[in-house]
């Protein structure tokens, strides 16, 4: 469901959600969301699109981020 509302958001609205709320070593990385891995399955989590790094788990998103 995560993945529908993200699709919808920028679809619709052009809204680029999640952002990603990670730091990076590279200052020039361009603003970028998150994707939710895997799509189907156990364990999804919240993941950088950059660096593949998991965020949070799916439903924690706003605990870890700041």
């Amino acid at each position: 469901m995560a993945q529908d509302v993200q699709e919808a958001l920028r679809d619709g609205a052009g809204l680029a959600w999640p952002p990603c709320p990670l730091p990076h070593a590279d200052d020039d990385v361009q603003p970028h969301v998150l994707h939710v891995l895997p799509d189907l399955g156990p364990d999804p989590h919240w993941v950088c699109e950059e660096s593949g790094t998991a965020a949070a788990p799916l439903g924690a998103l706003g605990a870890t981020a700041s």
